[in-house]
């Protein structure tokens, strides 16, 4: 625990001691030690502790629970230990049931608060991984799709698409130096498009965004890695908004 963080909110004496003996025999750090709610979240807010012993009772004014509030909206992913008298059945309660952290009974025990402060590091970056996990995008294939060329079958994966315009009943793909020509509506290829990437210009031309260099505006053209593509009136605002611009 060398080099663990620790504020410790404790407004009585004799157990303020025990918490600086306890930090000296587990070898944490204690960022403050505070008996008052201003100095705690002030303290809280400068230092960014990795842990903090929280006294459950602070005085008639300040209950615990609400100032762990408090701490969890100005940084959620610290975890918080309380600390009640051996006797507080309802303290317990209140804590068990707000689901905020530990409790555990005063005097402190070194063993158990050093394994009450392992369990609590642990879990909480465990609950972060997880989170992590559930919110982070899915893994998927590139997106990609299947053109007939003479009696095969080629996949085509999209993002190597640098645009596509119409000949006659022809869609002309652009991909790697060279054209795939098939024989759809252009409408009709857009709707089998990442719409994210792919935005139409002219009556003839679609881009795929990731290859515009630049765009001329007075010359209404669109640089892409090979190719000036025209940009039509008709299209010209709705490839500005799609841009990411600063």
């Amino acid at each position: 625990m060398q080099n663990l963080q620790v504020l410790a909110v404790e407004d009585e004496r004799i157990h303020q001691a025990n918490i600086k003996s306890l930090a000296r025999s587990l070898d944490f750090q204690l960022t403050d030690i505070v008996s008052e709610v201003p100095q705690a979240i002030e303290s809280f807010k400068m230092r960014k502790p990795d842990l903090v012993l929280m006294d459950l009772h602070l005085n008639a004014q300040h209950d615990g629970l609400e100032l762990a509030k408090e701490f969890r909206n100005i940084y959620s992913d610290i975890p918080i230990i309380f600390t009640t008298s051996k006797q507080d059945e309802a303290g317990f309660s209140a804590v068990k049931d707000a689901g905020v952290g530990l409790c555990l009974s005063k005097p402190l025990e070194e063993d158990v608060l050093r394994m009450s402060i392992e369990n609590s590091v642990r879990s909480l970056r465990e609950q972060f991984r997880k989170n992590e996990l559930e919110t982070s995008w899915p893994v998927t294939k590139p997106h990609s799709f299947f053109v007939r060329i003479g009696n095969r079958l080629k996949r085509i994966e999209t993002r190597k698409i640098e645009y596509i315009e119409v000949e006659e009943k022809y869609c002309a793909i652009a991909l790697e130096g060279r054209q795939i020509h098939v024989k759809i509506a252009l409408k009709d290829f857009l709707k089998k498009l990442p719409v994210d990437n792919f935005i139409r210009v002219h009556r003839n031309f679609v881009v795929n965004a990731d290859f515009i260099q630049s765009i001329q505006l007075n010359e209404n053209v669109v640089v892409l890695d090979s190719k000036e593509v025209p940009v039509s009136r008709t299209y010209k605002e709705d490839l500005i908004d799609r841009l990411n611009l600063l």
